[in-house]
């Protein structure tokens, strides 16, 4: 269970949450191979900020592996990633197109067992339409 799942959201404010949970406690995403792509909506212009967050299994925010329409503008100021498995991680696959840039990070890790992951060979295809030459691209992370 996700504190928050955010599929294609555009000016979006999370502030002053705690979470325990998993896998995810917060997990952006903007769409799944060709119907992300074919629906272009990214998730956009996210401010997170005064969160809290602990998860035994995942990431305390991920982003991905949906990302076909696009993940930018994100600014996380002020959180506190504590006793958790992973910190953030970065998810994606082949035939996603997609990207993920523009995230910039101001956080605080505590007794984290991997603080970054990223991963391009994450998750698997709704069916057989999707298009191999469809790369995703990850960029301009901070």
């Amino acid at each position: 269970m996700n504190l928050m799942f955010s599929d294609s959201a555009d000016k979006m404010c999370i502030e002053d949450s705690n979470s325990r949970v998993g896998p995810d406690a917060i997990a952006l995403k903007s769409g799944w191979d060709e119907y992300g792509i074919a629906y272009g909506k990214s998730t956009r212009n996210v401010h997170i900020k005064g969160a809290y967050l602990q998860v035994s299994t995942g990431s305390a925010l991920s982003f991905g592996s949906e990302m076909s329409g696009g993940i930018s503008g994100i600014v996380l100021g002020g959180l506190h990633i504590q006793n958790s498995f992973t910190g953030i991680s970065f998810k994606t696959t082949n035939c996603r197109r997609g990207y993920m840039k523009d995230i910039i990070s101001y956080l605080e890790m505590v007794i984290v067992n991997m603080a970054l992951k990223a991963t391009s060979q994450f998750g698997s295809h709704p069916d057989d339409k999707f298009d191999p030459n469809a790369l995703p691209v990850i960029n301009h992370i901070t």
